[in-house]
């Protein structure tokens, strides 16, 4: 028969227990917006290097010809490391050798003398704190490499070029690790020369990879990788210090590493739209391209059209020019962590499922 005693007792030990023992603390489990689910059309092939090879991608598009258009992808190993062209199948055309290639982006219409313009490719290299130059051939050598006079002062971590519409010059912004952003004028420098003057510095908490800029509206889109998506201005002469914030962790909406940033530019009516890579949820954030920047969802793609799941994406890029009858309203291409075919790879998504999905 139990006593008063023991009863005393037994009490007296569990309070001893919950007052001796360390606090347990349940942790709720971070959710985020329920994204849309789309699937891809094609895929690249592989390419050479295994591990975390693949890196960014950016789209030449042939008005003339839509159907000529390719892709650049970037494979940043460090020996074998190179630029490839894709078809839009994603079958590989081209290859040139660019040990430790990160970041791609390009543009139509550099001139190196009156009357005659190029598209220019550009690339970023860690290894020797370089940003190389290409003119983008119709007949090979498809990637011909510029000689470059000038040099950027960091190490660069992520890319993209900037042609102002109120002045027309040509500039290339550099990321770096440690949150510097380096802006730099570009100008001919002779045939098949380019030289590099830098004229601003922007300075962020963080490390910073993915850029992307909107010429027609002067700006600049930064991805923070740990705290947000910024605009700045992207005249030199702008504001170097007064960034906006678009998105934050903060907002429970995206998290990190937010990675590659891309513009589906305007079409008929609509303003266009800023997308972000936010690579450790595995999905791509939507805003409007045009102010307040507001978040129009997210989505991410799936298994399907016997096509992997894509996961962990660093570079993205888009176009709304439409590209024949898989790509109607444009193509998203993504980098792809895991392919199942072997090395990482690059997928293509309809834009027009993209837009059905989210209400666009």
């Amino acid at each position: 028969m139990e006593t008063v005693a023991a009863r005393t007792t037994l009490f007296s030990l569990l309070i001893l227990f919950l007052v001796c023992s360390p606090a347990v603390t349940t942790i709720p489990k971070k959710t985020y917006p329920s994204c849309k689910k789309v699937a891809a059309v094609a895929e690249t092939d592989p390419v050479s290097s295994t591990g975390d090879a693949a890196d960014d991608i950016c789209i030449w598009v042939d008005s003339l010809h839509p159907e000529k258009s390719c892709i650049i992808g970037t494979d940043k190993n460090d020996s074998s490391g190179s630029l490839t062209i894709f078809d839009l199948s994603g079958k590989a055309l081209y290859t040139e050798p660019v040990p430790d290639a990160n970041n791609v982006d390009l543009r139509n219409g550099f001139s190196f003398f009156p009357g005659s313009t190029v598209p220019l490719v550009v690339t970023d290299r860690a290894m020797d704190s370089a940003v190389l130059f290409f003119r983008l051939r119709q007949e090979p050598p498809l990637l011909q490499r510029l000689a470059v006079d000038g040099a950027i002062g960091i190490v660069p971590y992520g890319i993209c070029l900037y042609v102002s519409a109120a002045s027309g010059q040509w500039y290339v912004f550099v990321t770096e690790r440690t949150g510097t952003v380096v802006q730099a004028l570009i100008e001919p420098a002779g045939e098949n020369r380019v030289s590099l003057t830098t004229v601003r510095t922007i300075r962020l908490g963080s490390i910073c990879e993915g850029c992307v800029t909107d010429d027609a509206n002067g700006s600049v889109f930064i991805a923070e990788e740990n705290r947000g998506i910024w605009r700045f201005g992207a005249e030199p002469d702008d504001d170097s210090t007064n960034g906006l914030l678009i998105d934050s962790i903060a907002s429970g909406r995206i998290t990190a590493d937010i990675e590659g940033l891309t513009l589906y530019l305007p079409v008929k009516n609509r303003s266009g739209f800023l997308l972000a890579s936010i690579q450790g949820g595995s999905f791509y954030a939507v805003y409007d391209r045009m102010p307040p920047y507001e978040y129009r969802g997210c989505f991410s793609i799936e298994k399907g059209n016997g096509i992997d799941r894509v996961t962990e994406t660093d570079g993205i890029d888009v176009t709304s020019f439409p590209l024949g009858q898989d790509f109607p309203e444009g193509v998203f291409i993504a980098q792809d962590d895991r392919d199942d075919a072997g090395t990482q790879n690059f997928k293509l998504v309809s834009w027009k499922e993209i837009r059905m999905a989210l209400g666009l």
